[in-house]
């Protein structure tokens, strides 16, 4: 994002709106046993985290993905339980890294 700080903020409010929705979406195709909606969710899951080079949620968006494009329904569930804690563990660290971008002594430290 090239050092950007209004360009990462406005990613981070995307991402922190998409993602929940996205990942809702991909249990929903699971749950309706619909390949091409897993595929779609699995790969806008993939493209969030690749923004931000979060690796180990673009490996299992990927395999999710993959699963979804050869018809695999194991892969798919066994990766369900993965997608979903990577993508939490990324939330989680976008959040606090947000919350410690805005931490109120940030003024005084030229931040």
């Amino acid at each position: 994002m090239g050092f950007d700080q209004q360009l990462y903020e406005e990613m981070v409010r995307l991402l922190l709106e998409d993602c929940p929705r996205r990942l809702a979406q991909l249990q929903s195709a699971v749950d309706a046993r619909n390949l091409e909606s897993a595929q779609h969710a699995a790969h806008s899951l993939k493209g969030l985290a690749a923004n931000f080079s979060a690796n180990h949620a673009v490996r299992a968006a990927a395999t999710i993905e993959r699963g979804a494009l050869d018809g695999r329904w194991d892969m798919i569930t066994a990766g369900l339980p993965q997608i979903q804690d990577d993508f939490e563990a990324f939330l989680r660290a976008v959040r606090k890294d947000g919350a410690r971008q805005r931490s109120p002594g940030d003024a005084e430290n030229g931040r």
